[in-house]
């Protein structure tokens, strides 16, 4: 009985502690899209650390739905709608703006699909993680009971993707659940919008290299993460979107565009064939086609994605 208490104790101060550093200068953004049951279990996690005021939604291609079952439970969320799939580069550059106009200097990005634990999560708020020249700070990511790192390396010229190796530099960090200094984001440009859903992560870890800001993973730090739980949604146009995003990086890397990419993109297509999956195979050659010419944000264009919202957002 007495240690039931002392821990009913320790959660609560965990719990104070966490707003007391994070409410004046921290904000969080999360992004939904057709996904509103598991939207507000990750609101209703994050309601464990920040206050209502503080947790901006955004709902790409929204009917209402969403705003709606925020609003049953917990009217003081605000919601931002987008009537079109403004995708994740898209969406969250409008989303970080927002907050930073609202004064937070510090903003958590999560996807719609991690829960947080106001215990597991306190190490990533502390005071001093965005110091100095760190732009990005991640979480370890518990997936499945595992645990896996946020970051990882790239091989320029077999664009694969691997976890690091002891104690090597990451080239990026996967943006499942990320703490952003909004300062040193907009000094790299945020998000490139010619990315639609994957590829972005990528791309901005090399600018913050390039611009010699660090990424850190907080080891101490974790977050539940039900991985690829928006693949579902978007069906066989997943391919579309990752081959994309593979093109538009190779514009910023010659070894990816003239050896890596080839080569992944040739391995894909050959997969979904040998799969029978022909619809994902010309999903793929399409990615590669719209990458190839694609000059404006990736979500304006009807080739990127369709937009198929049939009922006006109301409000905002």
């Amino acid at each position: 009985m007495e240690l039931a208490v002392l821990r009913l104790h320790e959660r609560h101060w965990i719990r104070r502690w966490a707003r007391s550093v994070t409410e004046q200068v921290t904000g969080v953004v999360v992004l939904n899209w057709r996904d509103t049951g598991r939207t507000i279990e990750c609101v209703r996690s994050l309601l464990e650390v920040f206050p209502p005021s503080s947790v901006m939604v955004l709902d790409n291609e929204a009917t209402g739905a969403l705003r709606e079952a925020l609003r049953r439970f917990n009217p003081d969320i605000p919601v931002h709608e987008f009537r079109e799939n403004r995708g994740f580069a898209g969406a969250m550059n409008t989303g970080i703006a927002l907050l930073e106009a609202l004064g937070f200097s510090r903003i958590l990005v999560v996807n719609n699909d991690v829960v947080i634990n106001a215990h597991a999560i306190a190490p990533l708020l502390e005071p001093d993680i965005l110091a100095e020249n760190v732009i990005l700070a991640a979480p370890v990511l518990i997936e499945e009971g595992a645990r896996h790192s946020p970051a990882s390396r790239l091989n320029p010229w077999t664009a694969a993707i691997r976890p690091l190796k002891q104690n090597e530099p990451a080239d990026f960090l996967t943006w499942a659940c990320v703490l952003v200094d909004a300062e040193k984001f907009h000094t790299v440009g945020g998000l490139n919008e010619s990315y639609f859903m994957y590829w972005e992560d990528v791309e901005f870890g090399y600018r913050c290299a390039r611009a010699g800001l660090a990424q850190r993973v907080v080891e101490a730090a974790s977050v539940h993460h039900a991985r690829s739980a928006s693949h579902g949604n978007a069906g066989p146009r997943i391919d579309r979107y990752q081959a994309l995003g593979l093109v538009v990086f190779g514009r910023s890397d010659w070894r990816v565009k003239f050896v890596g990419a080839p080569i992944r993109i040739t391995v894909r297509i050959a997969k979904r064939l040998a799969q029978r999956r022909w619809v994902n195979a010309l999903e793929v050659i399409r990615g590669v086609a719209v990458g190839l010419t694609l000059k404006e944000p990736a979500y304006t264009s009807s080739r990127v994605v369709p937009q198929t919202i049939t009922k006006p957002a109301e409000g905002k």
